[in-house]
């Protein structure tokens, strides 16, 4: 399974220069030694995504892996000071994916993981569906609704079959619909989703 991750982080980099909003990750653990302002602790490979708070305000979220992972966050202040690094897991809940979504009668969750950080949900899915015709819905459930402005959520989500090459996201405040190929019926395929709630 190919996963699309955005742009790579070269060794050296400085993860105080990444305000651009985005997705970026460190291809390997030798890279991740080389980087400066990674959080305490953080050895191996990962993922980087930064999200606007305001014109000014950044947030980074930083994923160690991709099920049970190490998640870390911090903020960017209106001047452009970044504070420390907090992490995320695993002192916070860890909700079934069923508590965030509703997920169409014909997809099978295989596997997932959630952290929920106060508004800060992170959801990272594999799932399959036996038609060969629908688009993949996942409805929100209460208290796990993105908040309404969310509208353009593609710099901070990942899907990833063998098939796929061209999709589509539409997120309101009710549901995540995924539009790409005719699906593939048994055929897995990921998502990783990171939004504020209301």
């Amino acid at each position: 399974m190919v996963v699309e991750r955005g742009t790579q982080i070269p060794d050296n980099a400085d993860l105080d220069d990444y305000y651009t909003v985005g997705k970026f990750y460190s291809n390997s653990n030798e890279t991740t030694a080389t980087l400066l302002n990674v959080p305490d602790g953080v050895t191996v490979s990962f993922s980087l995504y930064v999200l606007a708070e305001s014109s000014a305000q950044r947030k980074q979220i930083l994923i160690s892996n991709l099920y049970e992972a190490y998640i870390y966050m911090r903020q960017r202040s209106q001047a452009g000071t970044w504070g420390p690094w907090e992490l995320l897991t695993p002192k916070t809940a860890h909700p079934d994916i069923t508590d965030v979504f509703t997920p169409a009668n014909d997809i099978t969750i295989a596997n997932s993981y959630v952290t929920v950080r106060d508004k800060l949900v992170v959801v990272d899915c594999t799932f399959s569906q036996t038609s060969t015709t629908k688009t993949n819905r996942f409805v929100f459930k209460e208290g796990y609704m993105p908040e309404a402005a969310l509208t353009n959520i593609s710099p901070i989500f990942t899907y990833s079959n063998n098939v796929v090459s061209d999709v589509v996201l539409f997120i309101n405040a009710h549901m995540l619909t995924i539009f790409g190929a005719t699906p593939v019926s048994g055929q897995s395929y990921y998502f990783r989703l990171i939004y504020v709630r209301k």
